[in-house]
């Protein structure tokens, strides 16, 4: 505070431009900045009211959700030396369960289990003259990966940002050749041993929520965007 009308603000601001790799090329922009600056509130400062606040009475509660994705992958494509790239979109379905405990107003921690179909896995394509011919899949064509999560909530009323650090316990080995040939193309991305989620959930009622979350690996790539809606059971 600078006197009865002005405030001095400060802080650091992190800006990430992404389409989630719904498309391809998705470079991805990352932007740090410190920020300064000062506020003038044109009321002068009321005193502060405290009031007291009943202590939170834990909760636990069961979740259990339905969520839908798709994603692009660029596939480079060389033929008669002319050299282009193609994007080919999968769809990618996920069930959801876990346990969360609700430890304040404004706190939940819990776990659960990811059970996943992800078309795109063990993807890659043939070609001739600069356009797919098929779809293939290395290993058994198998997608489906089971992955268990740790989760941290930060509730705002009936909005949440959801944080959700994950890894696969179940998923057929990676076999996409490690090098293109003639007439073959692999994925330009390969993905990651762990997966990270991060973004919203609204309760549309109290025991009804939708959600979008930013799906990451290497905690650090998108690799797609995942829209949910999901049921609840409360208890304590």
């Amino acid at each position: 505070m600078l006197g009865k009308h002005f405030n001095l603000t400060g802080g650091f601001t992190f800006t990430h431009f992404s389409n989630g790799a719904t498309r391809v090329p998705n470079m991805g922009i990352n932007l740090v900045a410190p920020r300064v600056g000062i506020k003038y509130q044109f009321k002068s400062r009321t005193e502060f009211i405290i009031n007291e606040i009943p202590k939170y009475s834990y909760k636990w509660e069961y979740i259990a959700l339905i969520a839908g994705s798709s994603k692009q992958l660029g596939f480079m494509v060389d033929d008669n030396l002319d050299t282009t790239y193609v994007a080919e979109t999968y769809g990618i379905f996920t069930f959801s369960t876990g346990v969360n405990r609700q430890i304040s107003y404004k706190v939940k921690f819990g776990a659960g289990l990811d059970f996943s179909y992800d078309g795109s896995y063990n993807s890659y394509i043939s070609y001739e003259n600069n356009k797919t011919t098929a779809r293939l899949n290395a290993g058994n064509g198998n997608k489906l990966a089971i992955g268990a999560y740790g989760s941290f909530e930060l509730v705002v009323n009936k909005l949440s940002v959801v944080i959700q650090p994950g890894w696969y316990i179940y998923r057929e080995e990676w076999k996409v050749p490690e090098t293109a040939s003639e007439g073959i193309s692999i994925p330009r991305r390969k993905p990651g041993g762990s997966y990270q989620r991060i973004g919203l959930k609204y309760h549309i009622l109290n025991n009804v929520f939708a959600g979008i979350n930013v799906r990451a690996y290497n905690f650090s790539i998108a690799d797609y965007i995942e829209w949910n809606i999901g049921y609840r059971i409360m208890w304590k």
